[in-house]
């Protein structure tokens, strides 16, 4: 029984906050006749590993608290603080740096949407150009407003096109340093 609500724990048919069933619903379902002492074993290992939390009083019961077990053990903890330091090391590359920043604009309405962030200036522009198309511009047009954007050049005529882009330098740095 333990099994089958870790399973379908896992599989998302409690999720996070959800109450399980009562120890009577379990005991009816699994152990019909037998006492819910039996059922509530069945709850223990999955209260051990972290996966589910009793709570006391009157909309108490058993609740999902993780989806996966927690780790306890120094072992178990080793390897999520490897993974962490790789996490950290992965950030470290990517800070002090400069990133690109695209959004786009509705000529019309004037509402700006489609932020997004690039890590060169070309692919930026090639982007630019790309979703200006994809939006219903010319290709023409998506390629004088995406290059008048990057290169800060005069924007192409308002009356080209229903969308403009404009493209910006962001820097990036660690607080850490």
């Amino acid at each position: 029984m333990t099994r089958i609500i870790s399973e379908r724990i896992a599989a998302g048919e409690y999720s996070i906050g959800e109450k399980l069933p009562t120890l009577e619903e379990l005991q009816d379902a699994f152990f019909a006749g037998k006492s819910t002492a039996v059922a509530r074993v069945a709850y223990t290992p999955l209260i051990d590993c972290g996966m589910v939390q009793v709570r006391q009083g009157r909309y108490g019961g058993h609740f999902v608290v993780s989806t996966q077990p927690i780790p306890k053990s120094p072992n178990e903890f080793a390897g999520i603080s490897g993974q962490l330091a790789r996490l950290v090391s992965a950030l470290a590359q990517v800070t002090d740096r400069t990133f690109y920043g695209v959004e786009f604009q509705d000529t019309v309405s004037g509402e700006r949407f489609g932020r997004s962030f690039h890590a060169t200036l070309i692919g930026a522009c090639e982007f630019s150009s790309t979703m200006l198309m994809a939006l219903g511009e010319k290709q023409g047009y998506a390629d004088k407003a995406a290059s008048a954007a990057t290169f800060d050049l005069p924007a192409p005529d308002d009356s080209d096109g229903k969308y403009t882009v404009q493209i910006y330098e962001q820097q990036l740095f660690s607080e850490c340093s």
